[in-house]
Formats: structure tokens, C-alpha cells, sequence
């Protein structure tokens, strides 16, 4: 064994990974188990990974959507059924409907106010370009 090959494995020895590959520093793993569904796409080789809340476990309605926003993405809209395509679509719309149901008042007047300054603001940068652009 050469110097250098002596030096390079003595480095390897005192140069080892500690830790977990691809963690950062002062981030922790999530320690709850999530549960799987294994996708019917290319044998089963996909994984669709999805969790409920505070130790509660993922509804299977909400595995069946995953798994079809996965095959969706990867495959596009052809690779859909239609019965698949109307779950996607309502799974999406009571997710919406239940997102809007838990934001608090305040929430919902600042939404209603910032949308309606947001359109007063287009309108005068639209009527300053228009008249800027016939003047």
C-alpha cells in the first residue's frame, strides 16, 4: 500500500457520516407513521404517501384521490377514468369548501377588502396605461 493510499483510507476512517442522508441541521423527522397505498401503476412500484392530522390516519377516500392525482400528474388526463376524474373534482371542491369554512371572520373580510383593493388598483394602472398609450 502506497503513502497515498494509506493517507486517503486513513481519511475515510475519520471522515464519516453521522446522521441521517439529506437532513438538515435542527430539523426533526416526523416520528408518526404514515399509511401507504401502493399505486396500480407500473406493478404497484409507485408509493402514494398521505396522513390525517394530530395521529389520525389518512381516509381511504383521501388515499383513493392521492393515488389518482399521482396517476393524473405522471400520465395526464387520458389516463383517467371518468369515475376517477368526478372523485378528483369533488374531492377537490369540499377540500376547497371545508378550507373556506374554517377561516375566521377576520380572515374573510381582509380576503374581501384586498380583492377589491387589488381590482380598484388594476383598474387605475389600466385607465393611466390606456391614456398614456392614446395621448
Amino acid at each position: 500500500m502506497t503513502t497515498q493510499e494509506l493517507g486517503r483510507a486513513q481519511v475515510e476512517d475519520i471522515l464519516r457520516h453521522h446522521g441521517v442522508l439529506g437532513m438538515k441541521w435542527g430539523v426533526h423527522r416526523e416520528r408518526t407513521t404514515t399509511p401507504v397505498l401502493a399505486s396500480s401503476r407500473s406493478g404497484g412500484k409507485a408509493k402514494i404517501s398521505t396522513s390525517g392530522g394530530e395521529n389520525h390516519p389518512a381516509h381511504p377516500d383521501a388515499l383513493k384521490v392521492a393515488a389518482s392525482k399521482q396517476k393524473l400528474t405522471k400520465s395526464g388526463v387520458h389516463a383517467l377514468s371518468n369515475q376517477e376524474l368526478r372523485d378528483l373534482a369533488a374531492r377537490a371542491e369540499l377540500e376547497s369548501r371545508a378550507r373556506d369554512a374554517m377561516r375566521s371572520s377576520g380572515q374573510k373580510f381582509v380576503r374581501k377588502h384586498l380583492g377589491i383593493a387589488e381590482q380598484q388598483t388594476y383598474q387605475k394602472g389600466l385607465q393611466k396605461g390606456l391614456s398614456k398609450a392614446f395621448a
